[in-house]
């Protein structure tokens, strides 16, 4: 029988949100598998005292943080990089450090110079800083160069690096990473399916009108949103939910009215707008940003029963050419939005309209399936047995 693995995940800040959601629900699925697995974070509020929590049969190690996080970027703030060093770490098969945030990072170079043959470490890459991003200011500018800098060094120095795309594996590769693997993104259980008219009623929408939707954080591509809702009738409307889209685009009066803007709200609120909604939204450009990333929600919508309209970009035009209720258009602006038009205009016309496969897409993208992957990589790459003592 092969022995459990004891699994440390490194990782810069307790935020819920995006990157969060891959390395819990990956721990999960480990724990799960009768690994055990410790999260080291940091809190990021300015506690003044350490805490130690289980979330799912995973456990959490949260240092506090160090004050002064609101005028220096909290990765980058030296004394939460002391904070972390004085919490003790046990021993592990696995060190795996997810994204090159520099408090994190420290430890897992620190470890690895001073458990060196003692254990596996691996780094999870899935997002690419040092790109293109239009970032609106200067100080953030720097911090993704400098977080560029770690993705520059890190894939020498892991024993394997997971990444969520194909673009970012080769990108490893290119980089003097020994092995690269993807280990995609899942999606996360939606809640009960419930009456459509009254998840409609909560959000304040329209009970007639047909909904495109955008729920999200990126929006450099949002007036493809727009220009696919100059070129459908009235009765079509947008719900719009995570940003606010009105700081990134002028918006005319006559479309602002057809648009409802939902605001911020709890990942299992947006699965209820995703029920309540009839098709959802992934624009995306040709962009080193947008090959390297899979946007959770892509997996997210289809989980909840909605179809996608998705640009054919990086690792979520793959996914999407496999799964059904995913439309896939070219990752242009004027392709992209005649063919969000025109599957918006099917539905208005009560014709049939292939909905998702949730059989298929729990195949595929479950995150006990991917943690099951995950182990896979592990036990492939490192051995703890023939390990040197």
């Amino acid at each position: 029988m092969t022995a459990p693995l004891r699994i440390a995940f490194l990782v810069s800040a307790d935020q819920r949100s995006g990157t969060y959601y891959r390395y819990h629900q990956l721990a999960a699925g480990l724990v799960a598998r009768g690994h055990g697995v410790t999260v080291y974070s940091q809190s990021t509020t300015e506690r003044r005292r350490a805490s130690e929590e289980e979330r799912d049969g995973v456990r959490y190690m949260l240092p506090a943080c160090f004050p002064g996080n609101r005028f220096i970027e909290f990765a980058f703030n030296p004394a939460n990089f002391l904070r972390r060093l004085a919490v003790p770490i046990g021993p592990a098969d696995i060190f795996h450090l997810f994204q090159p945030m520099p408090n994190a990072a420290a430890v897992w170079l620190w470890l690895r110079q001073t458990r060196k043959g003692q254990a596996l470490f691996a780094w999870d890459w899935d997002d690419l800083w040092d790109q293109d991003y239009p970032y609106p200011r200067r100080l953030e500018r720097w911090i993704a160069v400098a977080k560029g800098r770690f993705e520059r060094l890190l894939p020498q120095r892991a024993g394997v690096v997971t990444t969520c795309s194909t673009y970012l594996a080769r990108l490893a590769l290119e980089r003097g990473a020994e092995r690269a693997e993807v280990v995609r993104n899942g999606f996360n259980p939606p809640p009960p399916a419930s009456d459509r008219t009254l998840l409609r009623r909560s959000f304040g929408l329209r009970e007639n009108a047909l909904y495109l939707a955008f729920i999200g954080w990126t929006l450099t591509e949002v007036e493809w949103c727009l220009a696919a809702l100059r070129s459908l009738p009235p009765n079509v409307r947008l719900a719009c939910g995570g940003a606010d889209i009105r700081k990134a685009v002028p918006i005319e009066p006559g479309l602002a009215e057809r648009i409802d803007f939902l605001g911020e709200f709890p990942p299992t609120r947006a699965a209820e707008l995703m029920q309540a909604v009839d098709l959802g939204l992934l624009p995306l450009a040709p962009t080193p940003f947008n090959l390297s990333r899979l946007p959770i929600k892509l997996a997210d919508y289809l989980a909840a029963g909605l179809r996608v309209i998705c640009a054919d970009v990086g690792e979520a035009g793959l996914v999407a050419r496999e799964m059904r209720g995913a439309f896939v258009f070219p990752g242009e602006r004027d392709a992209w939005v005649a063919g969000c038009v025109s599957v918006a205009r099917r539905l208005l016309a009560g014709e049939t309209v292939e909905r998702p496969d949730l059989e298929q897409l729990r195949a595929a993208l479950a995150w006990p399936v991917l943690a099951e992957q995950l182990e896979q990589i592990y036990r492939s790459t490192w051995r703890p047995e023939v390990a040197p003592k």
